[in-house]
């Protein structure tokens, strides 16, 4: 994994400058994934896995499902507390 050339919209657009992002992303004929490993500064990281299935859409609405659900995880690890 690393930074991906596509998912620049997802985890990454919702998430603070300074935390590090690595993640891989896939698509198929319904199906939409993301897999991250998100490090918040001074914090444990999370494995973050997003799976879209039978989505009988076009891929730009299943591109915007994930941006929301990604923006949803990043608010959620935001507001989660810290473990030492």
């Amino acid at each position: 994994m690393s930074r991906g050339s596509y998912t620049g919209a997802f985890l990454r657009a919702a998430a603070p400058a300074d935390w590090a992002i690595a993640d891989k992303s896939g698509a198929g004929d319904v199906t939409r994934t993301l897999v991250a490993l998100v490090s918040p500064p001074g914090r444990r990281p999370w494995l973050v896995a997003i799976f879209l299935s039978e989505a009988e859409v076009d891929f730009a609405t299943r591109n915007a499902a994930v941006t929301s659900l990604s923006a949803a995880v990043v608010a959620a690890l935001r507001d989660a507390p810290v473990v030492p």
